[in-house]
């Protein structure tokens, strides 16, 4: 269940509050409604609470180039969540199919929402102010200067910031993949644990889910609900199995090949 965001009497934050409660205190007039700049519901309080007591929460954000989710965390609750829709497709038809092919343009093209997606995270982080910050993203984003902005704005708000190139196959994960991790506290420097595997032991996708029973196309395990096979058409059943280890389409007959692809 969401929480509804609380502010005292005198704007500074409170602790989030159940939405049937919220609903109760503005009836009771003890609460009014308010709406923020992006559109957030929340209310403040009329009168002086009993208390102010808050507890440490945690704010992460998983940037990416078509959407972006943000999550506020307690030790207990979920307070806020957002599923962002990013402009990447309509940027993409303004430039023009011709641009976008040449690779330079692309690269801008995405470096600028990159920074756009940064820079909202860091005005989130002011508001919010949570006790810890986590993000994940992909390595180049430390050159650009918008990192090194951001890194900048937590310090000034007394943040602790660490942040690390990680090597996902060192801790476990069946992917080659290199992600940036990055952690803000208000509490001190946040170290990142030891790598837990290394080139001799690389878990792989076989080690991950070999013990799994296989699945049919739309079907989900009823032990494991993590467990699903997405529902495919019986075209793409055909590609999958056409389709060679480190290949790509080109490897397809003729008639598999999609039109986006020529």
């Amino acid at each position: 269940m969401i929480r509804v965001p609380v502010q005292n009497p005198d704007g500074s934050p409170a602790m989030p509050t159940k939405a049937s409660r919220a609903r109760r205190w503005v009836k009771q007039g003890k609460a009014t409604e308010l709406v923020n700049d992006a559109g957030l519901y929340y209310v403040r309080l009329v009168a002086e609470p009993s208390g102010r007591e808050t507890q440490k929460i945690t704010v992460g954000c998983d940037p990416g180039k078509k959407y972006a989710g943000i999550a506020v965390q307690s030790a207990k609750f979920t307070l806020y969540t957002a599923h962002l829709v990013l402009p990447f497709d309509r940027v993409k038809e303004r430039v023009g199919s011709a641009v976008i092919k040449q690779g330079k343009i692309i690269k801008n093209v995405r470096g600028r929402a990159l920074q756009r997606r940064v820079y909202h995270f860091a005005r989130f982080v002011k508001e919010c102010m949570p006790d810890i910050v986590t993000m994940e993203n992909v390595p180049q984003l430390q050159q650009h200067q918008v990192f090194e902005e951001f890194i900048t704005k937590l310090k000034k708000l007394k943040y602790f910031v660490t942040f690390y190139r990680v090597n996902c196959q060192d801790y476990g994960i069946p992917q080659t993949r290199r992600r940036l991790v990055f952690f803000a506290s208000q509490f001190g420097n946040i170290d990142l644990i030891p790598p837990t595997s290394d080139r001799h032991n690389y878990k792989t996708v076989r080690d991950t889910i070999y013990h799994l029973e296989p699945l049919k196309a739309g079907q989900s395990s009823k032990s494991d609900p993590l467990h699903q096979c997405s529902k495919l058409s019986a075209l793409n059943l055909r590609r999958i199995r056409a389709s060679k280890p480190g290949g790509t389409w080109r490897d397809w007959p003729e008639d598999l090949i999609a039109k986006c692809h020529t």
